[in-house]
């Protein structure tokens, strides 16, 4: 990869971050609802909250990717004039707005586990997803270019998102409480004498 690359690249980084900035403030949004709901043990509002952070995140950072797809003839200028590198950012846009949508998806099911206090799953499910990405980044970027590079990374969000959502519904189903038996009362009135 040569500096062009590098720089396409990072616009690329960059575009992911400020796009990935709306899934944050919905993650970190959903993670007082959640927890309120786990104090009561309700499942279904916990999931039903997850679920609707989840897509307005989705349909949030869906909607501001596209925009930056469409309107790339006035984005790509404000962070390039370089009109080789142009081009190519302009080619990586699709993978960008791939590689957001699967991080947005990862990150609010992952302050679903912070609601619920179980954050070993997201911190190992990310350490190995991101850990055999960096591993194979380097071979893969010099054979498959800036394109296998992305796809990788869309591929190891989705993977984030698969193990934390599995340990987001491993962790949210409470069992209802054990029915409370009567505990028989001593009878009041008259007792019979013999």
């Amino acid at each position: 990869m040569g500096t062009d690359s590098a720089a396409v690249h990072s616009v690329g980084i960059s575009l992911v971050s400020l796009i990935f900035t709306a899934a944050v403030a919905i993650g970190q949004a959903t993670i007082p609802l959640i927890s309120e709901y786990a104090e009561e043990r309700d499942t279904a509002r916990i999931r039903r909250g997850i679920r609707a952070g989840t897509w307005l995140a989705l349909a949030v950072v869906g909607f501001i990717g596209t925009a930056v797809i469409v309107c790339s003839a006035w984005v790509v200028p404000l962070f390039t004039s370089d009109p080789e590198v142009r081009p190519q950012i302009t080619e990586l846009l699709p993978w960008v707005l791939a590689v957001v949508v699967t991080d947005a998806a990862q990150a609010v099911v992952g302050f679903g586990l912070i609601g619920l206090k179980r954050t070993a799953p997201s911190f190992v499910t990310t350490a190995v997803c991101y850990g055999v990405l960096a591993a194979v980044a380097a071979p893969l970027a010099t054979a498959g270019g800036l394109t296998a590079l992305w796809a990788a990374l869309a591929l190891a969000n989705s993977l984030q998102t698969a193990g934390k959502a599995y340990a987001f519904h491993r962790h949210s189903a409470y069992r209802p409480p054990a029915p409370r038996y009567a505990v028989e009362q001593p009878r009041v009135g008259k007792r019979k004498t013999r």
